[in-house]
């Protein structure tokens, strides 16, 4: 594909949504006139976006079964979902949880295809310490289709947040031994995507996406863009740039498609940024750029360009270069990081 038209495309894409949803959502939201143009999968049916608690009321009930589920505190919010605290009765017991609620302003051929690919990973994905857990369904009384994701509750916000503010919560800081661990659960949710019977690429690796569980548990979350690593996706979705442009892989966006080794690319990001925070007390952005026009740029003229890595010591800057290798074929495997990372921390164990 010709680099300039690519370029082109991406910064279209970035303008539009912040670097994960393209204009062709937004295209095909506004043709869509009615429910039966979207294609032939699980019809979503979705709540109306909330921005504050007055407007709660806007959001048809959803229940989990026949129990309905109060939506309190709005906690997050995605590409086609806002994200709220309820409470739920899982395995007998009242549990807090976390509802992934779907907008209508959402509507589009494409979300349809992100919330049914979810949906499958989601419920078919066997339970792991490093992911968020998925309960079940959340649904309209009487509907059949889609209305949310009943999801596990993690109450310490995410990892992105938790570097910016230099504090896990109050009283509770960040110190080196927890950093060091987070890394370790960074790396072993990768791997048990990679590990599957069929790999599963991510596609959205990011700080953001790694949730701070009650016990200080990193767990990955936003399974809307992950995909099986399949032939068939190889040649159709995965051939798309639908991540976040800082922890995109340079191959990306000269129109590779998306493969595990692009998972690892972002794993050693996100590596970065937990490293970068513990030396220099304070958290950094991988890139000061504002838009994905910038990375692309950036990437097409200095491909072999990286975050800051002063004052990074040198075992981890192995593990980090090992993971952001220009060539995806010579990153590191899963495997092989958390081989590298117990011996770094066995070393310094020693």
């Amino acid at each position: 594909m010709n680099k300039i038209l690519l370029i082109s495309k991406i910064f279209a894409f970035d303008t539009m949504s912040k670097c994960k949803t393209s204009i062709r959502d937004v295209i095909a939201a506004r043709r869509s006139s009615s429910v039966s143009l979207l294609p032939k999968l699980d019809r979503i049916t979705v709540a109306r976006r909330s921005t504050s608690l007055d407007e709660l009321m806007d959001i048809p009930v959803l229940y989990y079964g026949n129990e309905p589920l109060p939506l309190t505190t709005k906690i997050g919010a995605g590409t086609y979902a806002d994200i709220y605290k309820s409470v739920a009765t899982i395995a007998g017991r009242k549990t807090k949880i976390a509802v992934k609620v779907l907008r209508n302003t959402a509507i589009s051929w494409e979300t349809t295809k992100d919330v049914n690919e979810e949906k499958k990973i989601l419920l078919d994905l066997p339970k792991s310490r490093w992911i968020v857990n998925c309960y079940g369904i959340a649904k309209i009384m009487n509907d059949t289709n889609v209305a949310g994701f009943i999801l596990e509750y993690c109450p310490d916000r995410d990892l992105y947040k938790v570097l910016n503010a230099g504090i896990l919560r109050k009283g509770i800081k960040l110190d080196s031994n927890l950093l060091i661990e987070w890394i370790g659960h960074i790396i072993k949710a990768i791997h048990f995507l990679h590990n599957q019977n069929i790999p599963i690429v991510h596609r959205d690796v990011k700080s953001s996406n790694f949730l701070v569980s009650k016990d200080h548990t990193l767990k990955l979350c936003d399974f809307s863009l992950a995909r099986k690593y399949t032939s068939f996706n190889q040649s159709t979705t995965l051939t798309r740039l639908r991540s976040n442009s800082l922890w995109t892989p340079p191959e990306i966006f000269n129109g590779e498609f998306y493969s595990i080794k692009s998972d690892i690319y972002s794993l050693g990001i996100v590596i970065w940024e937990v490293i970068y925070f513990w030396t220099h007390k304070t958290y950094h952005l991988p890139y000061d750029l504002p838009s994905a026009w910038y990375i692309a740029g950036l990437f097409n003229k200095f491909p072999n360009k990286r975050p800051l890595v002063d004052s990074i010591p040198k075992n981890w800057l192995h593990l980090i270069e090992a993971s952001w290798d220009p060539d995806p074929s010579k990153r590191v495997t899963s495997e092989e990081a958390i081989k590298i990372y117990e011996n770094i921390v066995n070393k310094a164990n020693c």
